[in-house]
């Protein structure tokens, strides 16, 4: 197989970037973001979250957030739904019947912010 120079090159980099990244403070980050969503839709009455570290894909920390489809009427695809197709789009997955799961790896600083609040101001409209 033939490889040029500039795929050489650009192993090289992702690879010296990778090793030089800080990756106990990149996973307390993580950790943090985590946190402050959890801790932003737990005010809403009926929601309860868990955080976990997925056993393969995606291993970095994780949050499931549940509720109670008495006190808030919808599926976890229909808030997913509202989230792709609110403004800004947020993207979610591993919706249930009442839940969702958020990752933030892919989150630049400060957007778990707007995620908690778009997760909570959906959360809090279809309380009862």
């Amino acid at each position: 197989m033939k490889v040029n120079k500039e795929e050489i090159l650009g192993m090289y980099v992702a690879l010296e970037r990778y090793i030089s990244q800080d990756h106990e403070r990149e996973w307390k980050e993580w950790e943090n973001r985590v946190d402050y969503i959890a801790d932003a839709v737990k005010s809403v009455n009926g929601v309860v979250t868990s955080s976990f570290v997925p056993p393969i894909a995606d291993h970095t920390p994780t949050l499931k957030i549940s509720w109670n489809n008495e006190k808030i009427n919808f599926s976890g695809d229909k808030l997913l739904l509202l989230l792709r197709n609110g403004n800004p789009s947020i993207e979610a997955y591993g919706a249930g019947k009442n839940s969702i799961t958020v990752s933030p790896w892919m989150m630049l600083p400060g957007q778990e912010k707007i995620v908690a609040s778009r997760i909570r101001e959906e959360l809090l409209k279809a309380s009862d």
